[in-house]
């Protein structure tokens, strides 16, 4: 069986517990599925677009169309529909895989209000190391999670 693997350059979260210590911990439920979901496992050989479109690789990661042993991204509709659109920013079509290409996929994304990852870095959102990226998420309210510090991640101050 082939493997397809998506590279998803999330940083990791800091959980309150950790945040004391300075530890890095596991990434939070929301950003932990989407690493899940990344690495796709490759469709049988004869895969068909009907086959693909019935898969949870294209609801979730807009991954629609039969293409060798495996469904890529074939289109920016399917992208745009996709769960990982409204969860991380990935709305556009590139390379045959949905990425967040300008600032307002991050902006409107659910990982910028809860996580703080607004800015467009590359092709993925981060909180790309400003406090006020922290400081309107969820996580600042709810845990005090409200300042960027180094790895992309926002901390209690």
């Amino acid at each position: 069986m082939h493997t397809r693997h998506l590279l998803v350059l999330a940083p990791l979260a800091c959980l309150p517990a950790a945040c004391k210590t300075g530890e890095q911990a596991p990434q939070p439920a929301a950003t932990a599925t989407a690493a899940a979901t990344a690495t796709a496992t490759a469709a049988p050989s004869g895969m068909t677009d009907e086959q693909c479109r019935a898969s949870g690789s294209c609801s979730d990661l807009g991954r629609c169309k039969a293409k060798g042993d495996g469904c890529i991204a074939g289109s920016a509709e399917d992208c745009k529909k996709a769960g990982k659109c409204k969860e991380a920013g990935f709305c556009n079509l590139e390379a045959e895989d949905c990425v967040a290409k300008t600032a307002e996929d991050c902006k409107s994304s659910d990982n910028c209000r809860t996580y703080g990852r607004c800015d467009l870095v590359s092709t993925y959102c981060s909180v790309n190391g400003k406090d006020a990226n922290c400081k309107q998420s969820e996580r600042c309210k709810t845990e005090g999670l409200c300042k960027a510090a180094e790895g992309g991640n926002c901390v209690k101050p």
